[in-house]
């Protein structure tokens, strides 16, 4: 029983599955294996080849390069000696942007644990400091409090979703029922929830004036607890200490793309000089074994390191709708 829950069949691998066709499912990666088809269609032809000798290239003297078919064969040869060189570097390089995409991609679900722990921290502070009384305006402000508590919260996600001055973003809100009327209006554009948590702290200090919360002491602890809840939501998506640096970025995008240009450009010619000295019998050459394998090789490879390279692109928002993938903040916040 417990292994037909886990692996391939479980609920979890198909959710994620579904995530990464998601994203994945209007990436060309097939383009790369498809202009190489397309090099050997073109240049695979015996006028690419004027001496016409077999086999179509001889590297066994000159240095490596070949004396026959000059342009055709060491063309790829040269193709073939970079390789090594770029794949090496690249896959360097690209080791570590995936561990820094994934590290800050769990460093932005951490920022939304802490926010959770703050959150619930004000309003144990609040259900507990704030008395529940006699006088109705004052119950009702205590459950304003309790209120905008969770409004700062849900606005820290919306605005980490880019929602918080969106018309969609306040919908929300009032469904939620968290959003009274003249409320949205009073809220700083951009900071909004900075502003509800302002409220709170300002309620705290009239009710301990109205000797309400009845010590200095319990109103700096609402007071804290508010800081902690601003602390821990400040900007979630934070550009400036949680994105990758750009040039690194450009610089990683730059070797992936060149790693797999070079590698289409090498397979090109080299399967162009399979089909030279198949005597351009396409159906000799692609009844081989051999050369099925090779194409799913490109294809495997160039889709490796692509994908690679856009999983920072998949990772850097985690407050999206994707199951698994991305905060289910519906259940968490619920």
């Amino acid at each position: 029983a417990r292994r037909k829950k886990g692996g391939f069949l479980s609920k979890e691998f198909k959710e994620a599955r579904n995530d990464a066709v998601w994203y994945f499912k209007n990436k060309d990666y097939f383009g790369y294996t498809l202009c190489a088809i397309l090099i050997q269609l073109i240049f695979g032809w015996s006028y690419a080849f004027p001496d016409g000798t077999t086999p179509t290239c001889n590297d066994e003297f000159s240095f490596g390069y070949s004396t026959t078919n000059t342009i055709m064969c060491n063309t790829h040869m040269v193709l073939r000696e970079m390789l090594p060189k770029i794949g090496t570097l690249t896959s360097f390089i690209l080791a570590g942007f995936v561990a820094s995409s994934v590290s800050l991609w769990l460093k932005r679900r951490s920022a939304y644990c802490a926010l959770c722990g703050a959150t619930r921290n004000i309003i144990i502070n609040i259900s507990t400091i704030v008395p529940i009384t006699d006088n109705h305006e004052g119950n009702e402000w205590r459950e304003n409090m309790l209120r905008w508590a969770v409004l700062g919260y849900e606005l820290s996600v919306l605005k980490a979703r880019g929602l918080m001055d969106d018309e969609k973003g306040r919908e929300y809100l009032k469904s939620l029922r968290l959003l009274k009327d003249g409320e949205w209006e009073c809220m700083v554009n951009g900071d909004r929830h900075s502003t509800v948590w302002c409220w709170i702290q300002s309620q705290a200090r009239g009710l301990t004036e109205e000797g309400i919360i009845q010590s200095e002491v319990a109103f700096q602890t609402i007071c804290q607890a508010v800081t902690l809840s601003r602390d821990k939501a400040n900007d979630m998506m934070s550009c400036i200490d949680r994105d990758q640096p750009s040039p690194y970025s450009l610089a990683c995008a730059l070797l992936v793309n060149m790693n797999i240009v070079f590698e289409t450009l090498s397979k090109g010619f080299k399967w162009a000089i399979m089909l030279n000295e198949a005597r351009g019998s396409l159906f000799t050459l692609y009844s081989l074994p051999a050369t099925w394998f090779d194409i799913v090789g490109l294809l495997f490879y160039t889709m490796i390191f692509a994908m690679l390279y856009d999983l920072c692109f998949v990772l850097y928002n985690p407050f999206g709708p994707r199951t698994l993938i991305d905060i289910p903040h519906s259940v968490v916040g619920a």
